[in-house]
């Protein structure tokens, strides 16, 4: 049997066997508008950390406005919050050097600086309804209002979004949201 004899056989058995792709290159297939990449677990995380952190933001600022007023307690959450948002700020901006702020208050939509009221507003009712109503209540029927909220700005592309239309199953998933929150308002 002589080099070339093994070389035929051993290209014919190559070509019998289909090409294996790398393991990392198969990417699952759920729903063609669902993308996976290599960050989708840490996004997975931080997105359970935060509905985690609101929860119990609500409760610990309900809370504090039991005995020391609902405003204060609004007030110093985000006190606190700026503790965290300014170093952070200061990373990733390397000190505002790399933020032409000039460029950045010309080309931004007026609606894109209200985030900060929305938020106020949205801590100081949590915070003065908790105590009241409980930690189930004060945040379900908020992210309920969320997710319903945002399949709306989803369809409609609204806020620079990128469109994704109501189909039958978010409409679905919306409906069971809203059922979810019915039951758990029940005593």
């Amino acid at each position: 049997m002589g080099a070339s004899s093994i070389h035929s056989r051993v290209s014919d058995y190559q070509e019998e066997m289909p090409a294996k792709e790398p393991y990392f290159v198969v990417k699952p297939k759920i729903h063609e508008s669902i993308k996976f990449d290599r960050f989708i677990a840490f996004h997975a995380i931080f997105l359970v950390l935060a509905g985690i952190l609101q929860s119990l933001q609500g409760s610990v600022n309900g809370a504090l406005a039991t005995t020391l007023g609902g405003g204060f307690s609004a007030w110093f959450s985000f006190c606190v919050g700026i503790v965290i948002l300014v170093p952070y700020f200061l990373i990733e901006s390397r000190c505002g050097r790399t933020i032409n702020f000039h460029q950045m208050f010309k080309q931004a939509p007026w609606w894109s600086y209200i985030g900060g009221i929305c938020g106020a507003i949205f801590v100081l009712l949590i915070t003065l309804i908790i105590p009241y109503r409980g930690s189930s209540i004060s945040n379900g029927v908020p992210i309920v209002v969320q997710l319903v909220s945002s399949v709306i700005y989803d369809h409609f592309g609204w806020f620079g979004l990128e469109v994704r239309r109501i189909s039958l199953l978010r409409l679905f998933g919306a409906m069971l949201m809203i059922a979810g929150i019915l039951m758990i308002s029940l005593k």
